[in-house]
């Protein structure tokens, strides 16, 4: 090998955005051609912070929550080539969720295979796997290997060194396969082997251990990790391995679409400036296209593309193309049927939540209730109460305290009693934690005591009925 060829191969080996540039080929569905695989905007977002990780760590652990069809994929399996078709002895194995998918997944690495100009000798070829070696005795050894989700066994019997989870949200069993998968990959050691592990897949609704995971990792952006042009991509919380990537719908320059001439740019700027009617809220805002410029700075094309998105992609719901097109990690995890109060709204009221002024405990001090303060304590106060103004208060009793001689594992649900100002509706404090049901009427007392002697208001149900009888017994006033 001439000295030109061997820096090209340590060329390729030290990045892998070079590699890829040089030596893979992929089919754009677009233009139904096979061309280069030079980086799209969010694959070159998603390289950034996993060459980030991979400094920093020495590994790779990433949750990438997709919006659809940016190429995610594409760029993990590249990869995974890469790692086995440039390095002695490495395993790569990718799991579907369905066959027709795996088979997808498999389509791309031979593309990748057939069309280097670098490639490894190839020892076994078919449906579902690639093995490389090569014909100077030096063994390089590789294997590239797929399965489907359904199949609990897959991985079992080999290390793995390059692991990709395809949609893991709509695995069957993701909660025991997973364990048994990431059990084959080896342990992190300083200057050891480097091991990429990539679960990715668009979100599935609640409930699922992708959406559990993504949820502990981003702890609703409270560790921003990689961040461009103001907009955060990745979250690492300190307690979990994993680095979270979520890149929106717009960020990917596929997403826009020309307005035909000044008139219809004119007409649809105008449209989106209409004001619209909450009824939920009962009050007039912004629309949804509006309030996306304004926040991410977005086009009049990219908003155009989103209403025929909407309408030709969606069947005309804004709620379906929010789960497969997110703007926000939240957006993208919508609930399973219909709620009383609806997504927008809760996400409305969420962004107006503040943090406490007081976190405490409260106790009686020469008869009269008191707050001492204690971070962990159980009531929370975000407003002093005003004199002469009226309060009232709810009182969900829950489940009480678990007897001592109970076998159940799991806790009641803590009992709360929430104070809001009488006109405003604005919250003014809570007490959230488990307590004995004949304790509450004297609890109940205590908060409302600190409030101008709020009104209570409790379920009639249940332990609901206990709790009144102690109010009532304590002439304290109800609804």
């Amino acid at each position: 090998m001439s000295d030109k060829s061997k820096q090209f191969v340590l060329d390729c080996r030290d990045s892998f955005k070079f590699y890829a540039e040089k030596c893979l080929k992929i089919r754009d569905h677009n233009t139904a051609q096979i061309k280069p695989f030079v980086f799209n905007r969010p694959q070159r977002i998603l390289d950034a912070i996993v060459e980030k990780q991979l400094s920093l760590q020495g590994y790779v652990r990433i949750l990438l929550l997709k919006a659809r069809r940016f190429g995610g994929s594409t760029y993990i399996e590249g990869r995974g080539y890469w790692r086995t078709s440039l390095w002695k002895n490495r395993n790569a194995f990718i799991v579907g969720h369905e066959e027709e998918s795996t088979n997808t997944l498999f389509s791309m690495a031979q593309l990748y295979h057939e069309q280097n100009p670098l490639p490894p000798m190839t020892l076994k070829s078919n449906a579902k796997e690639l093995v490389f070696d090569n014909d100077k005795g030096t063994g390089l050894k590789g294997q590239y290997r797929l399965a489907t989700a359904r199949n609990l066994a897959a991985g079992r019997s080999q290390g793995i060194h390059f692991l990709h989870d395809s949609e893991e949200a709509y695995w069957p069993n993701a909660d025991v396969l997973l364990p048994s998968l990431m059990a084959c990959i080896p342990t992190p050691v300083k200057g050891g082997i480097v091991t990429e592990v990539y679960r990715e897949s668009t979100a599935n609704g609640f409930g699922n251990t992708f959406q559990r995971d993504v949820f502990d990792t981003y702890k609703e952006g409270m560790y921003p990790y990689y961040q461009e042009d103001g907009i955060t991509f990745a979250w690492h919380n300190p307690e979990t391995a994993e680095v979270l990537v979520f890149i929106p719908w717009f960020v990917h320059d596929l997403y826009t679409m020309e307005l035909d001439g000044e008139d219809q740019r004119a007409e649809f700027e105008k449209q989106i400036n209409i004001k619209v009617f909450d009824k939920d809220r009962a009050m007039w805002e912004d629309s949804e296209p509006l309030k996306l410029k304004q926040r991410y700075g977005l086009t009049l094309e990219q908003l155009h593309w989103r209403e025929w998105a909407i309408q030709n992609i969606c069947k005309g719901k804004e709620d379906t193309f929010r789960q497969e097109y997110p703007s926000t990690v939240e957006e993208a995890f919508l609930s399973v049927g219909s709620n009383v109060y609806s997504k927008e709204l809760c996400d409305s009221v969420e962004l107006g939540c503040k943090e406490p002024l007081l976190i405490g405990d409260m106790i009686e001090r020469n008869g009269k209730p008191v707050i001492r303060p204690n971070p962990h304590g159980s009531l929370r106060i975000w407003d002093k109460p005003e004199e002469g103004e009226h309060y009232f208060m709810t009182v969900d009793s829950a489940g009480g305290i678990k007897p001592s001689q109970e076998k159940e594992q799991r806790e009641p649900d803590p009992s709360c009693l929430d104070v809001y100002h009488h006109i405003s509706g604005k919250q003014v404090a809570q007490w959230h934690g488990h307590i004995d049901y004949d304790e509450i009427d004297e609890l109940v007392e205590r908060l409302g005591t600190l409030d101008n002697r709020a009104t209570a208001c409790d379920e009639l149900q249940n332990h609901g009925y206990t709790v009144v009888a102690g109010v009532k017994r304590r002439n304290y006033k109800m609804f």
